[in-house]
């Protein structure tokens, strides 16, 4: 090594090892409470209220959560946080529709810092403080619903029922839909973050797929329809019913539980097979390299077939 080399690299450990150490010492002095080192922006809840003369509602959130809520008022209600010294807020828009009274209600969140800027900009209270996006629903009064955020979660966790259907797109965010009823399809998308539909009904379909995270259905009625598929992610079923049934993921697992399907297909490459389905029928099986383990044929009206090149079957 060139004598040259070896100084560059000693003088960049040395002021990389100073850097440390300031750091440290700054932490110290402000008992590692980082959030006191920056001005603590002010936010204020508004509130805007519709009449229910609208039957597509659009939410588009880039950080914060998004929660759905039933109203007892029969009006739709939004309410969000905003801050006069912050860049980043919300637009809210009415599109009235040219065939009936009825319209669409578009809420989006803009973030208009340069590129910059945002490097350099930390909001501490984020995450103490919640200041989600939520918005309060009449029942069966739209026809479709859609959600979508970038790093926030989506949650509709009270007892509804809705006319519409739901398509719900997350990036990084976790989805969690419970005690929902609706006449609607339901299509779910999510790229790192968890899945879960818990005590929901849908009259059409359910279509959930994710990348990265886990999906769980427990206590599901899924339609006429279920389609489900992971790339990395375990799939879980537990007391679900659909007509025809469809599973696949690349390197998840798959477990089910009580699944009360005429027809069901399920795929993984590198992934286990297990469970107990909870009702007979007549099993397809294949694998390259696993075991596999299945109840015998008795009731030829369920179709099961399941499918994996380097992992286990085994059912009950």
């Amino acid at each position: 090594m060139k004598k040259s080399t070896k100084i560059l690299l000693i003088i960049g450990g040395s002021l990389m090892g100073l850097g440390i150490v300031c750091f440290v010492i700054a932490g110290a002095s402000v008992g590692f409470d980082f959030s006191s080192m920056y001005e603590k922006t002010e936010y204020e809840k508004r509130m805007v209220e519709y009449d229910g003369t609208i039957d597509t509602l659009q939410l588009c959130s880039i950080s914060d959560n998004i929660k759905l809520l039933p109203s007892e008022d029969k009006k739709t209600r939004l309410e969000y946080y905003e801050s006069k010294d912050e860049k980043v807020g919300y637009v809210v828009d009415r599109e009235k529709s040219s065939s009936n009274e009825k319209g669409k209600l578009m809420v989006h969140q803009e973030n208009n810092y340069e590129w910059y800027e945002n490097i350099f900009r930390f909001d501490f209270s984020s995450f103490t403080e919640d200041r989600s996006l939520t918005v309060y629903l009449p029942a069966d009064e739209y026809d479709s619903i859609i959600l979508e955020t970038i790093s926030g979660d989506i949650s509709l966790k009270k007892d509804m029922e809705l006319k519409s259907e739901f398509k719900i797109n997350d990036t990084s965010g976790n989805i969690t839909v419970e005690n929902v009823k609706h006449g609607g399809n339901t299509k779910i998308y999510c790229v790192s973050g968890n899945i879960s539909l818990k005590n929901t009904v849908s009259k059409l379909s359910v279509d959930v797929s994710s990348i990265s995270g886990s999906i769980l259905l427990d206590n599901a009625d899924a339609g006429k329809r279920l389609d489900i598929k992971s790339t990395s992610g375990n799939i879980k079923i537990k007391n679900v019913s659909s007509d025809e049934s469809f599973l696949e993921t690349v390197s998840g697992n798959i477990d089910v539980s009580k699944f009360d399907t005429k027809n069901l297909k399920a795929k993984t490459i590198s992934g286990d097979v297990e469970g107990c389905l909870g009702y007979d029928g007549v099993f397809s099986t294949s694998t390259v390299s696993g075991e596999i383990r299945v109840p015998s044929a008795v009731d030829a009206s369920r179709k099961y077939s399941f499918e994996t090149i380097s992992g286990n079957i085994e059912l009950r």
